[in-house]
């Protein structure tokens, strides 16, 4: 049994929706309703819940692969292992297998075919083994009292180390999980061969050229939105999740914000596990209101669960982590000691920035497109004092390593065999000058640099689609640098937070986290509508504009704060998504006349823009004189006209949703 739409307030009546949003009347057609739950549970019979609940899992398991998967499309009809068991599991197995091959599909194209695939993961088990083997031999087998010049690795080796039972038990344990995640790579293989026959058989795309075609050809039989819903199912909520802030990372003795990868793992295996099954479809018991304090004391041990194991394998892990680090970036930083000052966004700040039904590849690229805007910011920022001193240090040791250099070319004897102090020769201190000198004059900003940080700031935020509400007309301040410096931090910090972070993740999954449990239990039961043939999703990633988006028009009723998303998160991936496919139709026509609204509401503002430009331009040719607020705006209608997508560039989209933004 399905839940009811027949009451669904919600794009049923297109007249409600001119009367809602106002404006022109555009026509469309809807092609079909979706219904947040609490309304459709309401009009359920009663009788056998669970019944009911059986049902309409199999009904949705049916609707799902039909519409998602259709019968038209060469993959669907690929071979299939038998599956043993009773006829119903058997055919629930073959339906989910079949649903996830749309995954794989994907993470296929992501990870850029068979061989890239099976050798990254061939190559990482390599240097697990290696990491272990070496901390081993470093740690057990080196006697260090016996390390002395003239002296052999032999007579340093400990003949012994392999005799310590701990040792033995410990690189048992180790050994077997190796094995198990071999094993799993050959299945893995296995079934990448599958997809590589589709790709190369069916699809006709040649291993070769998987790194360069577009994503949108591939699933070009399918619609975009339900390929990229469907595959983002579970993250939707989780970007849903940071956008709100619902989840607390602060340090309970301190309102730093700490965000790891192996919090970020913690997170994800927590939410995934409780709420979502196998399928990565939303538990239907979540959506009862009377089961609520039972999900919530569930998260709430499972936090703290987790704490307990993190707090037990957090010394190991930290000891791996730190070994792994040191042998991976060592020689990099070593040879070129600029990368100390290298900055990359923190996770966090990516969590924030991604929109939702972005597929994953698209959005690395949209980051890694504004790398060189976002050290460009940072740059219209110097520190005059830093820079002072930092000259002088430079001035001062590179005296004395030229010095040093001329002494070693005209005497090389001297280079090796004369100790400037007890057991350090010229050479040494040679090394040591040359490391310093260029962190310090990679900390040294271009003297022809122009200062204009409003400017790059506009085009950071066009790549990134994040602007606070406290930024506004204060792009220029120092304030602004300090906050997105937060986001974008040096990567030799965020590898220090990364390690020790490891042993502060238990405690803020044992005390911050639990005390969110009831806000994410309330958050997926408010947030969460059934769309007929695609089952339960995040509301926010169904583009659900009347129920989470403030409408453009002041003078119409506003939903409330609490369905709202935050600095128009739902409105910027909606018009995102339309660029980045500019042949896809919303299929709700709430979606299409905010689409329209905006393309005429921006059309507008271009319009008066050109008109005052033109204006200007008139005052110009009797006085001569242009003001900078013409050029701005000569600049931004030059730059909407160059836009692709919709007709209008994403910089006029987002201003757009920001002004929208203040008006909350």
């Amino acid at each position: 049994m399905k839940p009811s739409t027949s009451s669904n307030p919600h794009y049923t009546k297109l007249e409600d929706l001119e009367t809602y949003y106002g404006g022109e009347k555009y026509k469309f057609k809807p092609q079909f309703n979706f219904t947040p739950y609490n309304n459709a549970r309401e009009e359920e019979e009663d009788g056998d819940e669970e019944q009911v609940l059986i049902n309409q899992y199999n009904e949705e398991e049916e609707d799902e692969v039909e519409d998602i998967l259709p019968n038209n499309l060469p993959y669907t009809n690929f071979p299939l292992k038998k599956l043993k068991g009773k006829a119903n599991s058997g055919k629930i197995s073959e339906e989910n297998k079949r649903k996830r091959r749309l995954e794989n599909v994907y993470n296929y194209y992501k990870e850029k075919g068979i061989y890239c695939i099976s050798l990254s993961k061939v190559l990482n088990l390599i240097s697990v083994a290696f990491v272990v083997i070496i901390t081993v031999i470093m740690t057990n087998c080196i006697n260090y009292a016996k390390v002395k010049p003239k002296s052999s690795l032999s007579e340093a080796w400990n003949h012994k180390c392999h005799e310590s039972p701990l040792l033995i038990f410990t690189l048992t344990c180790i050994g077997l999980i190796w094995a198990i995640q071999c094993l799993m790579l050959i299945y893995e293989i296995r079934d990448n061969l599958e997809i590589y026959h589709f790709y190369t058989k069916v699809l006709g795309i040649p291993e070769e050229d998987i790194s360069t075609i577009h994503w949108d050809k591939i699933p070009q039989k399918l619609d975009v939105y339900n390929v990229a819903n469907r595959i983002l199912k579970r993250e939707n909520y989780l970007i849903a999740l940071f956008n709100q802030d619902l989840l607390d990372f602060s340090l309970p003795f301190s309102n730093k914000t700490l965000f790891t990868s192996t919090l970020e793992w913690n997170i994800k295996f927590i939410i995934y596990s409780t709420f979502f099954d196998s399928r990565g479809s939303l538990f239907k018991g979540v959506l009862k209101p009377e089961e609520r304090l039972n999900w919530a004391k569930s998260l709430r041990l499972k936090f703290q669960f987790m704490g307990l194991i993190n707090l037990i394998f957090g010394p190991i892990i930290v000891i791996y982590f730190t070994i792994f680090a040191f042998m991976r970036y060592f020689d990099e930083y070593y040879r070129n000691p600029k990368l100390i000052g290298i900055r990359q966004y923190t996770l966090l700040a990516k969590w924030r920035f991604r929109e939702f039904n972005e597929l994953p590849h698209y959005f690395e690229n949209r980051i890694n497109s504004s790398y060189p805007l976002a050290r460009d910011y940072i740059s219209h920022f110097p520190n005059h004092i830093t820079t002072i001193i930092v000259k002088f240090v430079s001035f001062i040791l590179g005296s004395i390593a030229s010095i040093l250099g001329i002494v070693a070319l005209v005497h090389p004897e001297l280079a090796l065999e004369f100790d400037l102090t007890p057991e350090r020769s010229i050479i040494y201190f040679v090394g040591i000058f040359a490391t310093i000198l260029a962190v310090c004059r990679g900390m040294i900003p271009e003297e022809e640099h122009t200062i204009d940080p409003e400017n790059c700031l506009n085009d950071l935020v066009e790549k990134l689609h994040y602007m606070p509400r406290a930024w506004i007309e204060k792009l220029h301040s120092d304030r602004v640098r300090r906050e997105f410096s937060v986001l974008f931090s040096y990567k030799v910090v965020h590898l220090i937070e990364e390690i020790y972070g490891i042993l502060f993740t238990p405690i803020i999954l044992w005390i911050r986290l639990p005390n969110s449990s009831e806000k994410l239990v309330d958050f997926l039961k408010e947030n969460t509508s059934h769309v007929e043939g695609m089952g339960y999703h995040c509301s926010l990633a169904l583009f659900d504009v009347r129920r989470h988006a403030a409408p453009l028009d002041p003078s119409s009723p506003h939903p409330t704060s609490y369905h709202l998303s935050k600095k128009g998160k739902m409105e910027k991936s909606l018009l995102y998504f339309k660029q980045m496919y500019p042949e896809w139709i919303p299929q709700d026509p709430a979606g299409s006349l905010y689409i329209h609204q905006v393309f005429d509401l921006t059309k507008s503002q271009m319009n008066t823009m050109y008109q005052s430009t033109t204006s200007e331009h008139m005052a110009e040719e009797h006085t001569g004189y242009r003001s900078d607020d013409q050029l701005n705006l000569s600049h931004q209608l030059s730059s909407y006209q160059e836009k692709a997508g919709v007709g209008l560039g994403v910089m006029g989209l987002m201003n757009l949703m920001f002004e929208n933004q203040l008006q909350r």
